[in-house]
């Protein structure tokens, strides 16, 4: 991972939303359930869970459905405005939100970017699961079906010019199991969630970066 940017939104078009939603469009219909049954799990999702743990597996695809590039690590969640993805395979890096400030890190560069969280981060899928926003502020509810053992809910986010153009949240009962973004050349980055624990005791220390010595910060306002 460069940055969060490229993690995140290298992650709608015709062709890209049939790589998300599933090329059979007759499946697509058939499994397809009420936008109220895909709200109501995201509502129950972002008011009982304040906390939460996880290993996680990232897959990237091509636009013809190639797999590319895969990496993994742990997340770390506490709401509001508090993640930490710590990738560990293939290479280290760190994409931390402190509740202020968002912080990319590559140790192997010897290089931070760190930025404010505004709301021009609302609708990042990192900002979406730890921030403090009414959901359909930011996004609309484009379909939800069952699919793989999964109830899945995409979502398109409002605001023009995204740098992403879908996105899905898979859930086994009020588990996040999944998360997939399409981003704006069809890509598709695919999130798999292992081990995950609901509401684990997490201190704000979690959530802090201090760079060491030597370490070149580029701040980005």
């Amino acid at each position: 991972m460069k940055s969060f940017a490229s993690h995140f939104y290298r992650a709608c078009a015709c062709l890209g939303m049939l790589l998300l939603l599933g090329t059979a469009s007759t499946l697509v219909y058939a499994q397809e359930l009420p936008v109220e049954v895909g709200r109501e799990r995201l509502q129950n999702f972002l008011e009982n869970v304040n906390t939460l743990s996880a290993q996680f597996t990232q897959t990237m695809f091509s636009a013809e459905g190639d797999s590319q590039q895969s990496s993994s690590g742990e997340l770390l969640l506490k709401r509001p405005n508090r993640f930490r993805w710590d990738y560990q395979l293939p290479f280290p890096q760190l994409v931390l939100a402190d509740g202020e400030n968002l912080w990319s890190v590559d140790p192997d560069l010897e290089q931070a970017v760190v930025r404010k969280l505004d709301d021009s981060l609302a609708a990042s899928p990192a900002v979406l699961l730890s921030g403090g926003r009414d959901l359909e502020e930011v996004f609309t509810i484009e379909l939800v079906k069952r699919d793989e053992g999964l109830l899945k809910v995409y979502l398109a986010p409002r605001e023009a010019g995204s740098d992403f153009q879908a996105l899905c949240l898979g859930f086994i009962d009020d588990r996040l199991v999944r998360l997939e973004l399409v981003d704006n050349l069809d890509q598709v980055t695919r999130i798999d969630f292992s081990e995950v624990v609901l509401n684990p005791d997490l201190d704000d220390a979690s959530f802090q970066y201090v760079p060491p010595e030597g370490m070149d910060v580029i701040n980005q306002g």
